[in-house]
C-alpha cells in the first residue's frame, strides 16, 4: 500500500507553494489532486532532488532545514511513512555548504548515485551510497576543475554508471562509465578527449540506455553546432551516430532536437530542429534496424518563415509503446501562435498527431516543456507554463484524443508567481 504503490500517479519537485521554498510534491491519481507533503526532518527550507526507488516503495530526498544551515543531507523514506526518515548521508561535517542536485536508484534499488559538491565548494562530482544504510557515500568521478561538474548520469546496469558534463576540463563536456562497487573506481572514457573542446561537446542534459545496454545522447563533436545522435557502449568501444537518426532540413542534416527510448528500450523517437520554412517531423527507428519512419505528418507550408520543431526535453513514451508524447511548436492552422510549444500525443504507428494542449496567448509567452505518462498508461502529466508565463506548472489528462483540451481545466497544481515544477516522477 502507501502512495508508492499507485500506478496513476506521480511525485513531484519544484517551489509550487511558496516561490524559492522548495518541497515535495504528490500527484494523486484516484482523486486528480496533488498536494505538498511532509517530510520529516525537512521543513522545506531547501530540498534539491527527489528520486524514487524502481519498485516504488522508497522515497530519497535531498536538502536541508533550517538548522542544517546549508549542508544538505539524503534522506530515505518509505513511501507508506513519511513521518519517518532514515540518513543516508549527513554533511554537516565537511565544513562548506553542500547541495546534492540529482540523485537516481540503480535498477534494482540497492545504490543510490548522486551529483553534489562535498569534495569541493562549488563543483559537482559523482558519488554513490548503499540504499540499506551500510556504509557511507563513495566518490566515484574525478573532482571536477573549477567552473566544470558533472551534469547527468544514468545506470546501464546495476554495476554500470554513465555520467556526462566538464569534469576534466572546465567547459568541454564528456562522457564516462564506471563501475561504482571497484574499489578504486576508474572512469572509461566513451567519448576520445581529442575529439572534444570548449565548442564541440557532449550534450550533457540527459542520457537514456536502450535494451542492449548502448547509451544514447547528443554530441556536436563532429561538426561544431550540428547536433547529432550518438550512441555507445559501457566499454566505449562502438561510438556511433545512430543508424537512421540523420535527417535532412533542405539542404543540410537537422540538428536533433529532444529524443526518446520506448521503455523495453527498443525504438527510438526523435525530433529535429530544422531551417526556416520547414517543418521538423517526429521520427522513429528500432534501434536493431536502424531505418527511421516519420511518425507526423505536420503541414510544412504552415511552417512559413519560422523553424517549426519538437522541444530539447525528452520524448516521452506510454508504457505499452503505442504513444509518445511530446512538446513543439508546430502550427495547425495560419491563426495559431506562432513560437510557443503545445503538447502532442502521437501514435506511432501512423501519423494522427493529436495536440492535446495548446498556448492560450502569445503574450505572456507561454510553452508546454514535456509530457510524461503514468506507468500505467493511463495518464499524461504535462509540465508547462501554459496558463501563466513564467511557471512551470502541472497538467494532467486521461484523454489523449481529444484536441485543444482547456489547459485550465487539467491543471492539477498552479505555482506561485515565478514558481515551478521542475520534475515529475510517475509512481510504478
Amino acid at each position: 500500500g502507501g502512495m508508492g504503490a499507485v500506478a496513476n500517479s506521480s511525485y513531484f519537485l519544484g517551489d509550487f507553494v511558496t516561490n524559492n521554498v522548495y518541497a515535495v510534491g504528490y500527484y494523486d491519481g484516484v482523486t486528480n489532486t496533488a498536494a505538498a507533503i511532509t517530510l520529516a526532518n525537512l521543513d522545506g527550507t531547501d530540498i534539491n532532488a527527489i528520486a524514487l526507488s524502481p519498485d516504488g516503495t522508497k522515497l530519497a530526498v535531498s536538502g536541508h532545514d533550517a538548522a542544517a544551515v546549508n549542508s544538505d543531507f539524503v534522506y530515505l523514506y518509505d513511501t507508506s511513512n513519511f513521518a519517518v526518515a532514515t540518513t543516508l548521508i549527513d554533511t554537516s561535517a565537511v565544513g562548506h555548504g553542500v547541495e546534492v542536485s540529482q540523485m537516481v536508484f540503480s535498477p534494482d534499488g540497492v545504490t543510490l548515485a548522486l551529483r553534489a559538491d562535498i569534495d569541493d565548494n562549488a563543483e559537482d562530482a559523482l558519488y554513490v551510497v548503499p540504499t540499506d544504510g551500510s556504509a557511507a557515500y563513495k566518490l566515484v568521478s574525478p573532482v571536477p576543475p573549477p567552473g566544470g561538474d558533472v551534469k547527468t548520469m544514468v545506470w546501464v546496469d546495476n554495476t554500470t554508471l554513465v555520467y556526462a558534463g566538464d569534469v576534466l576540463i572546465n567547459g568541454v563536456s564528456g562522457l564516462w562509465a564506471v563501475d561504482p562497487s571497484a574499489a578504486a573506481p576508474t572512469a572509461v572514457e566513451l567519448v576520445p578527449a581529442a575529439m572534444l573542446s570548449s565548442t564541440q561537446k557532449v550534450v550533457d542534459r540527459y542520457l537514456q540506455v536502450d535494451a542492449t545496454g548502448r547509451i544514447y545522447f547528443k554530441s556536436d563533436h563532429v561538426t561544431d553546432s550540428l547536433f547529432q545522435l550518438f550512441r555507445v557502449d559501457a566499454a566505449g568501444t562502438t561510438l556511433e551516430q545512430v543508424p537512421g537518426s540523420a535527417q535532412m532540413s533542405g539542404a543540410a542534416e537537422a540538428s536533433i532536437a529532444g529524443f526518446g527510448l520506448s521503455p523495453d528500450g527498443t525504438k527510438l523517437a526523435f525530433g529535429i530542429a530544422p531551417v526556416d520554412g520547414e517543418n521538423g517531423q517526429i521520427y522513429m527507428l528500432d534501434v536493431a534496424v536502424g531505418a527511421a519512419t516519420a511518425i507526423t505528418n505536420f503541414n510544412t507550408a504552415l511552417a512559413a518563415t519560422q523553424a517549426a520543431g519538437a522541444e530539447l526535453n525528452p520524448i516521452g513514451w506510454s508504457p505499452d509503446g503505442s504513444m509518445v508524447a511530446v512538446a513543439g511548436d508546430w502550427p495547425l492552422a495560419a491563426t495559431d501562435v506562432d513560437d510557443s510549444s503545445a503538447l502532442f500525443v502521437v501514435p506511432v504507428a501512423d501519423n494522427t498527431a493529436v495536440r492535446i494542449t495548446k498556448p492560450v496567448a502569445a503574450v505572456p509567452f507561454q510553452d508546454a516543456f514535456e509530457g510524461i505518462f503514468s506507468t500505467d498508461g493511463s495518464k499524461l502529466f504535462i509540465r508547462g507554463d501554459l496558463v501563466m508565463d513564467g511557471e512551470a506548472d502541472l497538467f494532467v489528462t486521461g484523454d489523449f484524443t481529444t484536441a485543444d483540451q482547456d489547459a485550465a481545466m487539467l491543471q492539477v497544481v498552479a505555482c506561485p508567481n515565478n514558481g515551478d515544477v521542475f520534475s515529475v516522477v510517475p509512481t510504478p
